[in-house]
């Protein structure tokens, strides 16, 4: 089974509403409130995809994540482009010292396994003018736990080459046992 839906519309599944609020391009970004500026490698960019999730549940058990590719879960968005490359997401992490770190995640362990963001992000301490007309800021990533009732809304962070176009994003729903799983599609173009 699957669903096609545009950008602005909404895509549901059990407790989960999500909208793909919209996709922004640059080889420049600037972290959450202010924060560190980043550039792309030569050859590549950045896609930023805001996100909307909320938990429409009303049970207090109905609770967690929205991506996981567990039961009651949509696996991690990827980002199709128009030369058919697949590309996962970079996830948010806390460190232990507070500071928030992107991060891959590994979809079989469910967990952010290395900080890899200075691999595909060079870190930009003097901004020149230039760039500082190219960068867009980067919100920051909604809450991966929400409790019924609750909305998050944040960015996506794809590093794609740069003669690429995102085109779509898809994900699939897990529903619980014996139930058939859904994919989503997002027509980005």
């Amino acid at each position: 089974m699957s669903s096609v839906v545009r950008v602005g519309e909404a895509f549901e599944a059990s407790v989960w509403r999500v909208v793909v609020l919209d996709v922004r391009e640059s080889c420049c970004i600037q972290g959450p409130e202010g924060g560190i500026y980043r550039q792309a490698p030569k050859g590549k960019k950045v896609v930023l995809v805001g996100v909307r999730v909320e938990n429409r549940g009303v049970d207090p058990s109905q609770h967690g994540n929205p991506f996981g590719s567990g039961l009651g879960q949509f696996a991690r968005p990827k980002l199709i482009t128009n030369t058919g490359n697949e590309y996962l997401d970079l996830g948010l992490k806390v460190c232990e010292d507070g500071r928030l770190q992107y991060c891959i995640y590994d979809p079989y362990t469910q967990r952010f396994v290395k900080c890899i963001l200075d691999d595909y992000l060079e870190e930009v301490r003097t901004p020149d003018t230039e760039f500082l007309s190219k960068v867009i800021k980067c919100r920051e990533i909604f809450c991966w736990h929400l409790s019924p009732g609750a909305k998050g809304e944040g960015d996506l962070l794809y590093v794609i080459p740069e003669n690429e176009l995102p085109m779509k994003l898809v994900t699939t729903y897990y529903p619980p046992l014996h139930k058939p799983s859904i994919i989503f599609e997002v027509m980005l173009k």
